[in-house]
């Protein structure tokens, strides 16, 4: 259960892949976070966080009526449940089939939506596959990067660019280290049943892998700790930042 310290190290992605596949059969109408939240033995806690983040950050998206959104990672449709009645066109992309098939049963609306089994470095390829091929200018990638290795989530943040608009707004929160980088690999935890593969990056290591958004001219608009009151570990947070241009 290897718990590593400062190296910049791989994760293997596809057996995080099969990790998400795994926990779509956890999957429970009464505590439907859970599954993507991982706190099984504690899920009024993922209740808590989703509050805290749909009354507290999701509001600085501005999600209107001509909001185009794209939402890497959406899971079982967690945030899409608050987003598709107010856009124009919604998209949830995720790496899990399993997940995917509940976000469909879960979010009917009028508004158009698709749900995409996409990884996020293949996302320069997505107008091909879903009915809306224009820009977007709503973007929401949670609890994603640190599933992934530097060189995919550099490239992965590159093709995004190749389908944003001129204005355009990105959400993202991920767990950060508090003080040096730690990776885990094939980790047993105490939360939840299954092997753990995850990269917790610091707040420094993540502005150098921001870069070519920074580059393309966005701006960090407003960055914090996420519910940093219901933190629950000494060594992780969960952090956030707003991007506009």
């Amino acid at each position: 259960m290897p718990r590593i310290y400062g190296d910049e190290l791989n994760i293997d992605e596809k057996a995080m892949e099969d990790f998400w596949e795994m926990r779509a059969e956890k999957y429970s109408e009464e505590h439907p976070y859970v599954s993507v939240k991982l706190n099984d033995k504690n899920p009024d806690f993922s209740d808590k966080i989703d509050e805290y983040e749909r009354k507290n950050v999701m509001p600085m998206l501005n999600i209107k009526d001509d909001s185009y959104v794209i939402d890497i990672g959406c899971g079982v449709g967690r945030l899409a449940e608050s987003i598709v009645d107010q856009c124009r066109y919604y998209l949830g992309t995720d790496v899990s089939e399993g997940l995917l098939q509940i976000a469909r049963k879960r979010i009917v609306s009028e508004t158009e939506c698709d749900f995409l089994p996409m990884a996020f470095q293949e996302l320069d390829n997505v107008s091909e596959k879903v009915k809306y091929s224009g820009r977007y200018n709503r973007v929401i990638i949670v609890g994603v990067l640190l599933f992934m290795n530097d060189a995919e989530l550099t490239k992965s943040l590159e093709n995004l660019l190749t389908i944003l608009d001129e204005h355009a707004v990105i959400y993202i929160s991920v767990s950060v280290a508090l003080e040096e980088r730690i990776t885990l690999t094939e980790w047993e935890s105490q939360d939840f049943e299954g092997e753990y593969n995850a990269i917790y990056r610091t707040r420094e290591e993540y502005m150098k892998l921001y870069k070519p958004l920074l580059d393309a001219g966005f701006k960090v608009s407003h960055q914090d700790f996420l519910a940093k009151e219901f933190q629950r570990f000494s060594e992780t947070a969960r952090y956030y930042l707003i991007l506009e241009r």
